[in-house]
C-alpha cells in the first residue's frame, strides 16, 4: 500500500512529517486531531505536492501543509 507523508511547515521555519495510510479528506480535521499545536492558525492543503492553494483556520500562525506519497 502507496503510504503518504504530511509535510507540517510551522511559520518558524520548521518542518514536521507524519505518515498515514489513507487519504485526507479534511485537513484541517487531521491536523486539529493528529497535529494539535497552539501555535498554527491556518493549514494550506495542495492539490498537488508543488503549490499550497486551500486555506483552512487551525489555532494561532501560519503553516503549510503538504501531501506526498512515499
Amino acid at each position: 500500500m502507496t503510504e503518504k507523508v504530511a509535510t507540517i511547515k510551522l511559520i518558524d521555519g520548521s518542518e514536521h512529517e507524519t505518515v498515514f495510510e489513507r487519504d485526507i479528506t479534511d485537513p484541517k480535521s487531521f491536523i486539529e486531531s493528529n497535529i494539535l499545536n497552539n501555535r498554527l492558525i491556518r493549514v494550506i492543503n495542495p492539490k498537488n505536492s508543488e503549490s499550497f492553494d486551500e486555506e483552512y483556520i487551525v489555532s494561532k500562525n501560519i503553516i503549510a501543509f503538504r501531501i506526498s506519497e512515499s
